[in-house]
């Protein structure tokens, strides 16, 4: 091999370190509900939405719900805190959410500052039957996102 040729593989090698190791400390763990406790890195969890807990503390930028994993039906609360950033006018219309947070034991709860729905098409309002319609407008009115 030609030294131009080395010096090209130790470049291409020397970024791809370089980019796994940035990369590193930035990936998330999905684990399941009942690992959540052990961890004390930031883990993502996915389940069930369960819309009679969501409790709006704060606005929509600190609410309060439970997820049901569905394989085990457990239940985990999550805090999402957030202040920047609120929770969606049809977040209590989702079927299923996916929280990013860190356990706080003296919650109970994963403290998130990261959620995301299932498939938001799927639950339009116009689609909506009125059990969760009502819920949705329940929450926009706690938020203060009616007129959105």
């Amino acid at each position: 091999m030609n030294s131009k040729a080395i010096i090209g593989i130790a470049t291409v090698l020397a970024c791809a370190a370089i980019a796994s190791a940035s990369l590193f400390g930035s990936t998330l763990k999905s684990v399941a509900f009942a690992d959540v406790q052990r961890k004390s890195e930031r883990v993502d969890i996915y389940g069930v939405l369960d819309k009679p807990s969501i409790k709006a503390i704060r606005g929509a930028t600190m609410v309060q719900f439970d997820l049901i994993e569905e394989k085990t039906n457990q239940r985990l609360t999550v805090v999402y805190d957030n202040p920047n950033s609120a929770l969606p006018p049809n977040f209590p219309g989702a079927s299923h959410a996916r929280a990013a947070g860190v356990w706080d034991p003296s919650r109970g709860a994963l403290v998130s500052n990261f959620v995301t729905t299932k498939c938001p098409s799927k639950y339009e309002e116009k689609n909506m039957d009125a059990t969760t319609r009502k819920l949705v407008d329940q929450w926009k009115e706690s938020t203060g996102q009616s007129g959105s």
